[in-house]
């Protein structure tokens, strides 16, 4: 530190003058100059502590030193404390006194502008206060638990590196590490959030709902105050209440006043009793609640985030929430006027799949056993009178006749059986019997079903040995495998109408006059 000037006196003789009274601890000397051509003069320099009364308490530094005519003297340096009073004396008045020294305090005096260069400052329970801007400049302050207030403004900064070993306390507008959450943490305004950098987003917001919104209550936007989002408990009953899911609040807010809603990231100090570490959160029907319970519809899905702890006072959640979409809401759909009975049909010169009204079927009641005609216009239901067996083909038929032309040998039909099976476990191997049918097959004809779906063959099954069927991903408990396959018979050990009629004629002459019994299996008639 540089030497500095802190008093100066030109006394009368025989005078006790004060030179200086110290307002910080000083390590000084005092200067007295002989002026007089001729005589000497005797001086005085003494400190009156802080608080002394009496001469006895006084220290005397020199008492009557004699300096000779146009000589100096300094004495030997001494401390004083702040308060002290430093005073002098001299025999003749032509003396000069001076006294100079530097600080003994780790606080520079308001005044006094000290300059470092490549220095470094350290020890304990130091403060630098009211640190203008540029008077750092280029510099790296290190402090290790210690507290900086610098009072101005700090630019250009190449870093600022916090202790992670510390645990300070939070404060409002203090920025601190947060080693449990492995960041800094930014006191927010209220003195009830810890903004913790890099790992969650929250939003200041107003409660105007006409009550106080408790902490971990999910909201949505309603509106806007004060410049700032006005939000109302959330609830999966309608759109307006569901779709503009904001967050969950990360602390009590009072109606009429703001406080922060977290839209990202953890909030912790809220009841998850109810809920298990892990499990995914959704928004429940009851408003501003949470429900593990994937709601369906009509119910409105909104991901609302996870459980992170699980406890009735310190439960933590991770919040990201995710709104459930309209279908109206697809940017390739478009829903106008939607009506009973319309289907989703796409249409390819917009790109856009639109609601269609699809034409009704007729009416089903009383219809048992008709089956389904049209004109090319109006669809009804028409009657199954019955099949022709002849060689012609009939020149007045019904509507619903059935024409089957006789005179064609037909050998052989085919005929699908159904096997089904309910599977019980991890099953992979269907096989044997089922009901009253074994399940057998040709191979490369069967068709095989998992719940209702046709499997791929060769990918999702194979079936080689007609007998049993080999899944890829084993069957779960409950889903039903069926599996169908034709089964042929023959008709060449048959007669056909045509011949039994000609079998008929040629018994007794051509016609048949009397009733009997004809076995065709080889019996005794």
């Amino acid at each position: 530190m540089a030497v500095k000037r802190y008093g100066v006196q030109n006394p009368s003789a025989n005078t006790e003058t004060t030179l200086l009274t110290t307002n910080d601890p000083l390590l000084i000397s005092v200067i007295a100059t002989n002026k007089h051509a001729s005589a000497d003069a005797d001086i005085r320099v003494f400190v009156i502590p802080s608080g002394a009364t009496q001469p006895s308490e006084y220290a005397y530094i020199t008492y009557d030193l004699q300096v000779n005519p146009g000589n100096s003297v300094e004495t030997h340096r001494f401390a004083v404390n702040a308060g002290d009073t430093v005073k002098v004396s001299s025999s003749i008045s032509d003396v000069s006194f001076s006294a100079a020294g530097i600080p003994q305090t780790d606080v520079l005096p308001a005044d006094e502008v000290q300059v470092f260069t490549n220095k470094t400052i350290s020890g304990a329970n130091n403060t630098l206060t009211n640190i203008g801007n540029a008077s750092l400049t280029n510099s790296q302050i290190t402090l290790m638990g210690e507290q900086m207030d610098l009072g101005e403004t700090v630019a250009n900064l190449d870093y600022f590196q916090f202790d992670t070993a510390s645990t300070p306390a939070s404060a409002v507008g203090r920025l601190t590490w947060d080693d449990g959450e492995g960041t800094v943490s930014l006191g927010l305004k209220g003195g009830n959030i810890n903004l913790e950098l890099g790992q969650e987003n929250i939003a200041l917001c107003y409660n105007g709902t006409g009550s106080t919104i408790n902490k971990g209550s999910v909201v949505y936007i309603s509106g806007a105050q004060g410049q700032r989002p006005s939000i109302t408990l959330a609830d999966s009953d309608t759109e307006a209440t569901s779709s503009k899911t904001f967050g969950v609040t990360a602390e009590n807010i009072a109606n009429g006043a703001e406080g922060f809603v977290a839209t990202f990231g953890v909030v912790t100090g809220i009841n998850t009793s109810g809920f298990t570490a892990g499990q995914s959160l959704w928004l429940s029907s009851t408003a501003g609640q949470l429900t593990s319970t994937k709601p369906d519809s009509p119910q409105h899905m909104v991901f609302v985030g996870y459980c992170l702890h699980v406890n009735e006072s310190s439960g933590r959640i991770f919040v990201n929430p995710q709104n459930g979409y309209e279908l109206e809401e697809i940017h390739d759909v478009l829903i106008s006027s939607p009506s009973n009975g319309q289907a989703l049909t796409y249409e390819s010169a917009t790109g856009l799949w639109k609601n269609t009204s699809i034409d009704a079927l007729p009416l089903q009641t009383g219809n048992s056993g008709k089956y389904l005609t049209t004109d090319g216009a109006i669809a009804s239901w028409g009657d199954i009178s019955g099949a022709v067996y002849s060689a012609d083909a009939p020149t007045s038929p019904t509507v619903g006749q059935l024409w089957i032309e006789s005179d064609v040998d037909i050998s052989a039909y085919s005929v699908y059986q159904r096997w089904t099976r309910t599977a019980t476990g991890s099953e992979t191997t269907f096989t044997g019997l089922e009901g009253t049918y074994i399940l057998s097959y040709p191979s490369g004809l069967e068709q095989v079903y998992l719940n209702g779906v046709l499997l791929v063959r060769g990918t999702d099954y194979t079936a080689t040995n007609g007998t049993s069927v080999i899944l890829t991903s084993a069957a779960q408990s409950g889903d039903v495998i069926e599996i169908l396959s034709p089964n042929t018979f023959s008709s060449a050990s048959y007669y056909t109408k045509q011949e039994i009629d000609l079998l008929l004629t040629s018994i007794d002459g051509g016609g048949v006059t009397d009733s009997f019994t004809l076995a065709l299996d080889g019996g005794t008639p």
